[in-house]
């Protein structure tokens, strides 16, 4: 549409023989999709919006660049915004997508405004819920699992292999077990999945870590033994079981 706006991230690569790489994102800004129009399950998507109901707590997205965890934050963010009327305050390295509903602090190091310092300049304003674009470093860690502690709901991302190495990634930036007890409501796997029907259509598969399995695998990392999600509540055992479904309706006999 003529009247949307849109951002563009640029970044170019250059090399040897006078190539270079160019690489353009389109941000279309002021707009988010709800959450059941980007899930691959209408489930899943029903789960996290329970999940950012909780008052305080940690709530951690993890993937690999381009899975759409931005996209599935700014969903939850504006659902607690417009429909549960939370006060939410964002801290972003860069802002991608410029909501009008929302306080958005933009990270520049060069100017002291860190991950850290924004965060404990934030909790000043009294929000109800933090969005940090991503926890880079144990102080990040640390300040976000205090502000957690205190009376907020933390969402944000960070780096790990799946929901349960994402405990053990808070670990490895000093986050004990103990705290990750208190705190954590839940961790989220994200990956973007082809539709077999629909070629064209991309939507999100999400790993839930919450509640009962959340409580095992934590009790698992204190007494130093391993934990698995069940095999359908995994990224690759959701996948098996839609392609298998596709194959079966799919199949001539």
């Amino acid at each position: 549409m003529e009247q949307d706006q849109y951002a563009f991230r640029v970044s170019t690569l250059p090399s040897v023989f006078l190539k270079e790489s160019l690489i353009i994102r389109l941000l279309l800004q002021n707009h988010t999709f709800p959450l059941t129009s980007l899930s691959y399950s209408k489930h899943a998507a029903e789960m996290l919006m329970e999940l950012v109901k909780h008052r305080q707590g940690l709530l951690c997205f993890t993937g690999a660049t381009g899975s759409g965890k931005s996209t599935s934050l700014y969903s939850l963010i504006h659902y607690c915004s417009s429909e549960l009327n939370r006060h939410v305050i964002s801290l972003e390295d860069p802002v991608e997508n410029n909501q009008a509903n929302l306080l958005q602090i933009q990270v520049n190091e060069r100017a002291g405004v860190t991950y850290a310092t924004g965060l404990k300049a934030i909790l000043r304003h009294s929000p109800d819920i933090i969005m940090i674009g991503e926890i880079r470093d144990k102080e990040t860690a640390k300040v976000a699992i205090e502000a957690s502690l205190t009376g907020h709901l933390v969402v944000t991302t960070i780096h790990a292999k799946d929901s349960v190495n994402c405990l053990y990634r808070f670990m490895d930036l000093g986050v004990s077990v103990e705290e990750l007890r208190q705190t954590v409501v839940g961790v989220v796997a994200q990956t973007l999945f082809q539709s077999p029907i629909n070629q064209e259509e991309r939507r999100a598969l999400f790993e839930i870590l919450s509640n009962a399995h959340l409580q095992s695998a934590l009790q698992a990392i204190k007494q130093k033994t391993s934990f698995e999600l069940p095999h359908d509540v995994t990224l690759t055992g959701q996948r098996e079981l839609i392609e298998s479904q596709n194959y079966a309706n799919t199949k001539v006999y």
